[in-house]
């Protein structure tokens, strides 16, 4: 599963968040100024799985760059 990974100690296992909502928006933003949309979808696609949404200047640039290149969204 991409929201944790697991680490043997002490004969057991622990979670741990492994991406948080700074590296899915840096990659959102990353993928939009590089157009690369494989990027954006991953990044939101992290967000979605941390439970957690866009904020609403981030979720207008998105909007925005999808509008603007649907054809290889």
């Amino acid at each position: 599963m991409m929201l944790q990974a697991l680490n043997i100690e002490m004969g057991g296992f622990k979670e741990h968040e492994i991406f948080n909502s700074f590296y899915s928006q840096d990659l959102i933003v990353f993928g939009i100024e590089n157009n690369i949309p494989e990027a954006v979808r991953l990044g939101e696609h992290m967000l979605g799985e941390n439970g957690q949404s866009l904020s609403f200047e981030m979720a207008k640039a998105v909007k925005k760059y999808r509008l603007e290149h649907n054809a290889k969204y």
